[in-house]
């Protein structure tokens, strides 16, 4: 178990290793689309890009009804910038459930 576990660890930080040649992230910005490179073991190496985003607060979203969103203002619905969120963090259309994320958006 202290083998693979050393092994595991090792190969985390190693894919981590990138987040180091990038800007901090910080309190409401996250690295949006780097991690997923990572995660489908695309190479890094000679990709200088940052795909840091200052997050919209999540709370009083009904104020956002009808504003142009998405990081290109390509639509201006709510609900589709939420499952478009949801299938760019690795839903599929099949996966998404409609009835809870509707619950989530009301709440919201």
């Amino acid at each position: 178990m202290i083998p693979r576990t050393k092994r595991v660890a090792a190969e985390l930080e190693q894919d981590s290793a990138w987040t180091e040649t990038r800007p901090s992230t910080g309190p409401g910005r996250v690295d949006t689309f780097n991690p997923y490179k990572v995660m489908f073991k695309l190479d890094l190496s000679n990709d200088p890009s940052v795909g840091t985003a200052d997050l919209p607060s999540l709370w009083n979203q009904q104020i956002r009804e009808n504003m142009w969103l998405h990081w290109d203002g390509n639509n201006n619905l709510v609900t589709e910038r939420n499952k478009s969120a949801a299938i760019g963090a690795g839903c599929s259309e099949g996966s998404l459930d409609l009835p809870a994320m509707k619950r989530v958006e009301d709440w919201i």
